[in-house]
């Protein structure tokens, strides 16, 4: 069985000093808009499996084979990453250590913050967050909901945690229950967390929550 680890959100992460994204035969990195760094759009595939990475290449570039011209040998696709692309996230690559300690220090002032307003994501012994979002969990999915509401008024964004893969319409026949994934998504939200975000917005994000979570 190939292990195929979605690092999509888990950019600058390790664990007992391995890079996330490399645990498994195959790792897949985002490089969305709102990711940790960016190329626009798109992402990156990384392996240390030489027939993989044909595959790959060959599944991105049309399926067109390397030694034969405008020959398709399997179904293919468009995937490829633009030169302007790999331009911008080879630069960007260059500031990942500043952009992942600016994350690190805001995460930490949420923490202290918020306290026991709200759940956490525990890290593991010889983990290291890369702290792309700031997932956290609450009473229940009303109380979630209300926090969301306030601070959409203040015109501040955020994000449900996403819906289990089951509960979507091509793979929702009915069978599978899962219900601490569904728990996870009722009560889940992802607050701001971006290297331009200034700590007294956060104080500001962190006082609106205090102001559901306490008095409804």
């Amino acid at each position: 069985m190939l292990l195929v680890e979605d690092a999509a959100e888990a950019l600058g992460g390790t664990f007992y000093g391995k890079k996330l994204g490399t645990l498994g035969k195959v790792g897949i990195f985002s490089f969305y808009g709102n990711k940790t760094i960016t190329t626009g759009e798109g992402g990156m595939v990384v392996t240390d499996s030489e027939s993989v990475s044909e595959s790959v290449r060959l599944l991105r570039g049309q399926g067109q084979s390397k030694s034969r011209r405008y020959w398709h040998i399997v179904v293919g696709y468009n995937y490829r990453m633009t030169e302007l692309q790999a331009a911008i996230g080879r630069t960007q690559l260059t500031k990942l250590p500043g952009l992942l300690s600016t994350r690190q220090v805001a995460a930490a002032l949420y923490r202290w913050k918020l306290g026991s307003a709200a759940q956490f994501q525990q890290v593991p012994v010889g983990g290291v967050h890369g702290n792309w979002g700031m997932a956290v969990l609450f009473r229940d999915s009303e109380q979630a909901q209300a926090v969301a509401t306030l601070l959409a008024v203040h015109e501040i964004e955020t994000r449900p945690v996403f819906p289990p893969i089951h509960t979507m319409p091509m793979y929702s026949d009915g069978r599978a229950r899962h219900p601490a994934a569904r728990d996870l998504h009722e009560r889940g939200l992802v607050l701001p967390l971006h290297p331009s975000l200034k700590p007294q917005e956060i104080d500001a994000i962190c006082n609106l929550v205090l102001k559901v979570v306490r008095h409804g």
